[in-house]
């Protein structure tokens, strides 16, 4: 898990930074940094990352909260790479089961009060419980009262200005 995350923390600042236009890896025009990493690597990103960056006295955006995580484990014991524990995003592919199934039960499962455990039977009943019959049931019923209420028919809808502009209140 701290791998997915640490790869999203960093997606997040390539994006922000490409949003920014600037590409020199320094993010200095963003306004809120939040990281998240697991409960491990809190004391470096919090203290020692940050005093790195202050001494090289460059404009660095520093990090305005870190968002520290219990360990996701991978059937009752700690993920590790170098020990071939766990699942990792090659694997992923492999599977050939959509990775949005692997992001739902992902969020649904992180380990946020206490360390959490995946296993490949969690994962299925995420995908059979929630994902296939919860919303897949929503989606029927959804598609079943525009038809039973529509007629199967989507009517043009004409805006007129004022929808054509609306804008959400801040």
């Amino acid at each position: 898990m701290f791998g997915l995350m640490l790869l999203l923390d960093m997606f997040l600042l390539l994006l922000i930074t490409w949003m920014n236009g600037n590409f020199g890896g320094k993010i200095q025009r963003m306004s809120l940094y939040i990281s998240f990493m697991a409960k491990d690597n809190v004391p470096f990103h919090s203290v020692i990352f940050p005093a790195s960056l202050i001494g090289t006295e460059d404009n660095w955006t520093l990090v305005n909260m870190i968002d520290g995580i219990d360990w996701l484990q991978y059937e009752g014991t700690k993920f590790s790479k170098s020990r071939g524990i766990g699942v990792f995003g090659n694997q992923v592919m492999e599977t050939n089961i959509p990775c949005d199934i692997f992001r739902c039960h992902l969020l649904l499962n992180r380990p946020e009060t206490s360390d959490t455990n995946f296993t490949w039977e969690s994962l299925a009943q995420t995908n059979n419980n929630i994902l296939l019959n919860n919303l897949g049931n929503f989606v029927l019923r959804s598609l079943t009262f525009c038809k039973n209420s529509f007629g199967s028919k989507v009517n043009k809808v004409n805006l007129n200005s004022e929808d054509e502009h609306f804008h959400y209140p801040s």
